[in-house]
């Protein structure tokens, strides 16, 4: 029989546990876990799901810069829009509400903003 495509459980459950424990006790579920061979396999799987169109216009994702190159190499590969959005360095690399409502109405025109990627640069 083919072992579950999330992971084994009892090492889910473990994650589950480390992941609770690390958090103070907030809940973590084996269920909500899937483990994959690196972060660039889990953010090519995350990534593929957002793939398609709505209304005729591609889906986009909407990402940091600076940023790792695998986001903007997958997301070409998908064929999807990259939606660039400019961190604040002179503030520790924070974001600015401000800049995601410029970068999401610019990219309306030409796609359909369906994701974030939210990561720490420094």
């Amino acid at each position: 029989a083919y072992s579950d495509s999330r992971g084994l459980q009892c090492i889910r459950a473990h994650v589950a546990e480390y992941i609770e424990r690390r958090d103070g006790g907030t809940p973590s579920h084996a269920d909500d876990i899937i483990l994959v061979a690196g972060a660039s396999e889990g953010i090519r799987a995350v990534l593929k799901l957002f793939k398609g169109e709505t209304k005729g216009k591609k889906s986009g994702v909407m990402t940091p810069v600076p940023q790792y190159p695998l986001y903007a190499a997958t997301l070409g590969e998908y064929d999807m829009h990259q939606i660039d959005y400019y961190l604040k360095e002179s503030q520790a690399w924070s974001l600015d509400t401000a800049e995601l409502r410029r970068a999401i109405q610019a990219a309306r025109s030409h796609s359909s903003p369906r994701a974030i990627v939210v990561i720490n640069p420094g």
